[in-house]
């Protein structure tokens, strides 16, 4: 028996030592990857079309890893990426610019440990919420011009007159955020050589943003949401002349729960408005000389026929001219021969001084007769002796 004793202590202890390394062991495997905090909303909120890096820290926690951790999520809203740190990289954090805005709860974020021969994950469930907001699509810097060419001729184009974008200005905004647009500076009207402006509206309008991606146009044609192309109204009684109006400046601007502004430069090329007259600008006025009888005549005259009109660039001075086919001779009598009856022609102007496209000023005139003889009128026949005359502007 005494021999016995010392082999089954010996036995004994090595039965405990193995217990407790299998029970380390076991420890050792049973301890489970975790991510701390496991699920939750991440904060702060996020900014659409802002950098942003989360408060939000996730941690790995469990068997260290050699090599780190990796980590690797689903459901990540666009321009996110997950940012890990720490000497097994087992701190990570959400970062990057969205461009993307809403609720985001199904955000899965897994981490994977180097576990042999299986490694073992855990993953957590998130939500971030993502404010909307607007920003330029390219250049905030833009252009217009009015007419052809920047010229407005109100002969030709009496109505308003739409714009020709140049350089186009598209901002985009999140999904249902209502957006404002206003001109701040100066005040939308062009400012022409002489004393007037003539006042125009941009093709822009407040609106409510249809999706995140949605290119809206700041100009006209296409401006949204229901303004069309920029147009320049009542330029019709301007005087003539070539604006000088500077850039104007485009406000954008939102609410919600991150407001903000954006704003555009809008550059608009000289409009001139053109020295014109518009039809009728040739008209003519019949005269009639009718004696009852041969011999002698008064100097009677009627007037067949309107005076012509014209609609001149307001303030402007146009030439005028009176002319005859027959020379100012009233050459067609009842006899059909050419008789010594003699005009002259009174009131017709060297000019006409325009009043604008929406008024027609009257070119009004008259005519006397003159004795071509000792015995005036004598050698006239009786009836009537027609001449017409021809009255032209010139600018």
């Amino acid at each position: 028996m005494q021999n016995i004793l010392p082999t089954a202590r010996v036995s004994i202890h090595r039965v405990v030592l193995l217990l407790l390394v299998m029970t380390i062991a076991l420890a050792t495997e049973c301890r489970a990857l975790t991510i701390t905090p496991a699920s939750g909303a991440l904060s702060p909120d996020a900014t659409q079309f802002l950098p942003y890096t989360a408060t939000t820290t996730l941690t790995a926690g469990g068997v260290p890893a050699t090599p780190p951790y990796t980590w690797s999520a689903t459901g990540l809203p666009a321009g996110l990426v997950l940012s890990t740190s720490g000497a097994n990289n087992e701190i990570c954090v959400i970062t990057g610019t969205p461009t993307a805005s809403g609720t985001f709860a199904a955000i899965t974020i897994t981490v994977t440990d180097s576990k042999a021969p299986t490694a073992r994950t855990a993953s957590g469930t998130y939500t971030l919420i993502i404010n909307p907001s607007c920003r330029f699509a390219g250049t905030n810097t833009g252009s217009i011009a009015f007419g052809s060419a920047g010229s407005i001729d109100p002969s030709t184009s009496p109505g308003p007159i739409m714009n020709t974008v140049t350089t186009q200005v598209n901002f985009q905004c999140g999904a249902g955020l209502g957006y404002t647009v206003a001109v701040t500076n100066p005040p939308g009207a062009l400012q022409m050589t002489g004393a007037n402006t003539i006042p125009f509206t941009l093709g822009i309008a407040s609106g409510t943003s249809a999706s995140d991606s949605t290119l809206i146009p700041l100009l006209g044609p296409s401006a949204a949401p229901v303004i069309p192309a920029s147009t320049i109204s009542n330029y019709e009684n301007f005087v003539v002349g070539t604006s000088t109006i500077g850039p104007l400046t485009v406000n954008i601007s939102w609410a919600g729960a991150a407001p903000g502004s954006l704003n555009a430069t809008v550059n608009v090329a000289p409009a001139t408005v053109a020295d014109v007259c518009s039809t009728p600008v040739n008209g003519s006025i019949t005269f009639t000389i009718n004696p009852v009888a041969a011999g002698p005549l008064l100097p009677n005259t009627t007037l067949d026929g309107s005076s012509p009109t014209v609609k001149c660039t307001n303030g402007q001075n146009h030439g005028v001219s009176c002319t005859s086919a027959h020379g100012y001779q009233l050459t067609i009598g009842n006899d059909g021969v050419t008789d010594p009856i003699a005009y002259t022609i009174t009131g017709c102007p060297a000019t006409v001084t325009g009043s604008g496209f929406l008024t027609a000023t009257p070119i009004n005139f008259g005519l006397s007769l003159n004795a071509t003889g000792a015995g005036g009128y004598q050698d006239a026949a009786a009836g009537p002796h027609v001449d017409t005359i021809t009255v032209e502007v010139t600018y």
